[in-house]
């Protein structure tokens, strides 16, 4: 029949001109983030990449033992940052906690006051030398006493030990007083001030807060303590007599270097004695500078509440811009339970 012989010649060309006019293969993977497309989906909804028209590449893996038709630099979006952390290591600090804290720089501030109180007193010849030295031994017994009572290792064995270095300490500096008065008696008072004020700065900057803190076991603060003597010798350089200058350096060891340790076991032993030793210090230099410069008092004074409250308010506040980010891009950390497990390996 010609009707049904033309009918499928055509329907044949229709069907070889359908197979020509067919779209070409589109992507089976978005060649960006490797996502598999659906039937309907023009686009890749990870990334908005439009669907292109040639079948994609196989999706990105993270390994190193397969030969990947992507590059080198090659970064996947959507898991690029699947392993970043936020924060993880912020603390939530406690306003109070921060404030009680704050009491370790408090002292030392406190201290170095009271050690100038002590020099302007000798300067202007105000306190008798025989008096401030049998005070400074009185101190020196009440230290060794409350040491021994909140510290159970403190043995006659070390209490021997420290009164044995401390009287050749004490007899080291009694022959070094002259030569320490004229050290530096040829610089002139504005450079002895300067240098006075840089020096207890150091002193501050570098202390060992740590071990103030009763968290550290033995005092590492060989800077601060060194700039807090050499200020206490250019100051006794401004004096007039040997003995004046043997009684300010003791006066020196006694609060920089042997104050500390008590202040240590006492924060240990008693946080509400630490803090009452603390404001305790804070209340004697606020009435002496009172009673002697008032206009230093009210600095004093304003320094002690800035840093005692403001500062931790302020740390605070801070806290909420903090942003740190950690991810598998960082270095790798290892972790080691103790130190045993280190040495062994």
């Amino acid at each position: 029949d010609r009707t049904t012989k033309e009918d499928v010649y055509e329907r044949f060309r229709q069907v070889a001109a359908g197979h020509q006019a067919a779209a070409p293969a589109i992507h089976l993977y978005c060649p960006w983030d490797g996502h598999k497309f659906v039937r309907d989906e023009t686009s890749c909804p990870e990334c908005s990449t439009p669907r292109g028209t040639t079948n994609g590449k196989a999706p990105w893996r993270k390994v190193l033992y397969e030969d990947q038709p992507y590059e080198d630099n090659y970064t996947h979006k959507p898991t690029f940052l699947i392993g970043m952390i936020t924060n993880a290591n912020k603390r939530e600090y406690d306003t109070v906690m921060l404030i009680i804290d704050s009491a370790a720089v408090t002292a030392q501030i406190s201290i170095i006051a009271l050690f100038i109180l002590m020099f302007i007193a000798i300067y202007n010849e105000s306190v008798s030398l025989q008096f401030t030295l049998a005070g400074e031994a009185l101190l020196l017994i009440a230290g060794f006493v409350l040491r021994r009572m909140i510290d159970p290792r403190f043995t006659e064995k070390y209490l021997l030990r420290g009164v044995r270095s401390l009287v050749v300490l004490v007899c080291t500096l009694f022959g070094l007083s002259p030569v320490l008065k004229t050290l530096v008696e040829s610089v002139s008072n504005d450079t002895i001030w300067a240098l006075t004020i840089f020096f207890f700065v150091l002193h501050l900057a570098f202390a060992d807060y740590s071990y103030l803190q009763g968290n550290a076991e033995r005092m590492s603060a060989p800077v601060s303590l060194n700039a807090a003597i050499f200020a206490s010798v250019l100051l006794g350089s401004r004096l007039s007599g040997s003995m004046q200058v043997f009684t300010l350096l003791c006066f020196a060891v006694l609060i920089f270097a042997l104050f500390p340790m008590i202040r240590h076991h006492v924060k240990r032993k008693s946080l509400r004695l630490h803090l009452w030793l603390t404001w305790g210090m804070v209340a004697i230099v606020t009435v002496c500078l009172f009673n002697v410069y008032p206009l230093v008092a009210y600095a004093y004074t304003s320094t002690i509440v800035f840093t005692t409250f403001i500062c931790p308010m302020w740390l605070k506040w801070m806290q909420r811009y903090k942003y740190e980010i950690n991810g598998p891009w960082d270095e790798a950390v290892p972790a080691v339970e103790n130190r045993s497990d280190l040495q062994s390996s």
